[in-house]
Parts: structure tokens; sequence; C-alpha cells
């Protein structure tokens, strides 16, 4: 696994969720390459996750720094607390924004979120 040169777009905490998946119950390597949802209709967004520490096991959470593939597609909708979906199918935890690191991911907006941030 080699950490991209630039910085990464977010630093985020990831909690795991336990489930009835044995596949999904694995551990995480570094360097975890997932699609997120950050409540795009119909969208994905691929990442990298490279934990300050070790990856959370079930029932865990962890720091991350993550990468997008296509940060400009969430230009302008992030901030610190906005929560998303880590992929596969929503089953294997819940992640928040800790930190915007890429200015042109910020939104403008505190605190006002367009997908399921209760």
């Amino acid at each position: 696994m080699r950490r991209p040169a630039h910085p990464p777009d977010l630093e985020v905490e990831l909690r795991r969720f336990f489930t009835d998946d044995e596949a999904l119950n694995r551990p995480l390597p570094q360097g975890w390459r997932t699609p997120n949802d950050f409540g795009l209709p119909g969208e994905l967004n691929d990442g990298m996750y490279i934990f300050k520490g070790n990856p959370p096991e079930p029932g865990e959470t962890a720091l991350a720094e993550l990468w997008l593939l296509a940060p400009e597609r969430n230009s302008g909708r992030l901030y610190e607390g906005y929560k998303f979906i880590p992929w596969p199918l929503g089953k294997i935890g819940e992640a928040i924004v800790r930190t915007v690191v890429n200015p042109a991911l910020r939104s403008d907006v505190d605190a006002v979120d367009v997908y399921k941030n209760d």
C-alpha cells in the first residue's frame, strides 16, 4: 500500500458494525479501498482509507485519513460532523467527517446536511 503524495481529502472516524455476513466481519486492511455514499443520488465515491493506528474490528471505532478518487463530486458539500456510509451495501459501518482537509470540499454552511444526518 502506497500513501498518495498529496494530503488526504478528509480525516474521518469510522465505526464498524457487527453483521451476520462473515465476509464483512473480516479485518480491514491499511489502505482499504471502498465506494462511499455521500448522499448524491445514484452515485458512490471511491476512496482509500489509511487508519491512524490499527483498522477497526466490528464494534470498534478508528480514525483514518481518506483520499477520494473523484473529490470534485463533493465540492462545497462537506463539513465536520457530516455522516456518510462506506460501502459494501451500507452494512460495514458508518463514518463521520472530523476534518475537511481539502478546502474545495468544505461547505459554506455549517451543520446542514442533505443526507440523513441526525
